[in-house]
């Protein structure tokens, strides 16, 4: 579990993005170019650890509605949770083994874990379907889960009615997709609808390339 947290920041610190699947490498050339294959009959999964280190993915790519332009592979795997434990423990489970140290221990897991999710943007309805599944058994996501969770986030989008003392109300809504954070607040002043709009590109986007080769048409800034 500390393994899989910590390739999880490695990865947040490269910003790469994550998905499962099946491809793998099967030969490098002399290039360095790389030849990809996978097995059309296997189920990419990544369970368990696994999880976190997926998490540390800037955009993470888990649902099976993802395009293929997306992600280049052919077929997206599962993720699955259970609860954390101890392997010699779980041999002998109705054995009296733990003490009041070991409570705290596992206590000071759940902070951590809570943490580097919150970290990573994750929701901790992760945290609360990995405690609800025995350590022995897996809990795969549905595809809602993926989202409410938010360990899919190429597309989220929340939506908010904030109210402010003057009486005014605005509705705001939240998306994210691979390219960046959208805000759009919504309000209506003297019987017209007004919208303000705020972007915050994600990494280093080139916005004059894309503005060149005419990507934002239709589009209004």
């Amino acid at each position: 579990m500390l393994g899989g947290i910590l390739l999880g920041h490695a990865i947040r610190k490269q910003k790469a993005n994550t998905t499962i699947s099946a491809a793998h490498v099967k030969e490098i050339y002399d290039s360095g170019e790389r030849l990809v294959s996978f097995d059309p009959v296997a189920e990419a999964e990544c369970s368990s650890a696994c999880v976190f280190a997926f998490s540390g993915g800037v955009v993470r790519f888990a649902s099976k509605t993802t395009p293929q332009n997306l992600i280049g592979f052919q077929k997206i795997g599962r993720l699955g949770v259970h609860q954390f434990y101890d392997p010699e423990a779980l041999a002998y489970p109705s054995a009296s083994a733990f003490d009041a140290e070991d409570r705290i221990t596992d206590q000071k897991i759940v902070s951590a874990l809570l943490y580097f999710l919150s970290e990573m943007d994750v929701s901790a309805e992760l945290l609360k379907l990995a405690t609800r599944t025995d350590p022995r058994e897996i809990h795969y996501l549905t595809e809602e889960q993926l989202q409410t969770t938010r360990i899919d986030n190429r597309m989220v989008k929340d939506v908010y009615i904030v109210g402010y003392p003057n009486g005014a109300a605005i509705t705001e809504v939240h998306y994210q997709n691979s390219d960046a954070e959208y805000r759009l607040e919504l309000f209506c002043a003297y019987d017209d609808l007004h919208m303000l709009a705020t972007i915050n590109w994600r990494g280093d986007l080139d916005i004059s390339a894309r503005q060149k080769e005419k990507m934002y048409d239709g589009r209004r800034h």
